[in-house]
């Protein structure tokens, strides 16, 4: 933060310190709002949050928080998507952190949202074995499918990287006379 990046808090009071700390995780646009208060500082004209930190938050609640904060994460969970190059693991925290603020889904409608924002192939892996019925059942049979197909990634960009001139050797050795070429084997995923 650039506005008390120069400030020892051991010269500071108790409640100027949950201020400053505050604003080290505040939004450069939050800081931006208290940053004429702050800087243009005229003694004994400080505004009510300067001295309470309860102020204080009122005054950031107030002027940041969402208007509708039950609307806003229904309208987040509805378009909440998991991206083939994400970590289902970001995907579960998110739903989750959304699933707590809304109410009135029920278990089948949380189960369904979360089952369409995956990938397809998740969504392939979980056809093949069978969608389980419950949530909890089938963010665990999610982890595990995402589990193994990042595993499986970095099995092939392991053996590129490792072996990058055999594709061609194996070509070159052959003398290209062999018209089958073999395809790469699919992964065999197995859940206990």
């Amino acid at each position: 933060m650039t506005l008390l990046a120069n400030t020892a808090t051991n010269s500071i009071p108790i409640f100027k310190q949950a201020h400053i700390w505050t604003f080290h995780w505040v939004s450069k646009s939050n800081e931006a709002w208290f940053e004429p208060n702050l800087l243009d500082a005229i003694p004994g004209a400080d505004p009510a949050w300067a001295d309470d930190y309860s102020e204080f938050i009122i005054e950031l609640t107030t002027n940041f928080s969402p208007h509708d904060p039950v609307s806003d994460a229904k309208h987040q969970l509805n378009n909440l998507l998991m991206k083939d190059s994400s970590c289902i693991n970001k995907y579960i925290i998110k739903f989750n952190h959304l699933t707590t603020q809304v109410c009135g889904y029920r278990e089948g409608a949380l189960h369904h949202i979360f089952y369409n924002r995956l990938p397809d192939h998740i969504k392939d892996e979980i056809t093949c074995i069978g969608k389980p019925p419950s949530l909890v059942d089938l963010c665990t049979m999610a982890q595990g499918i995402n589990a193994h197909y990042w595993e499986h990634k970095f099995e092939i960009t392991h053996q590129a990287k490792t072996n990058p001139q055999s594709s061609s050797s194996k070509q070159s050795s052959s003398g290209g006379s062999s018209s089958k070429q073999e395809e790469p084997s699919a992964p065999i995923l197995l859940y206990l």
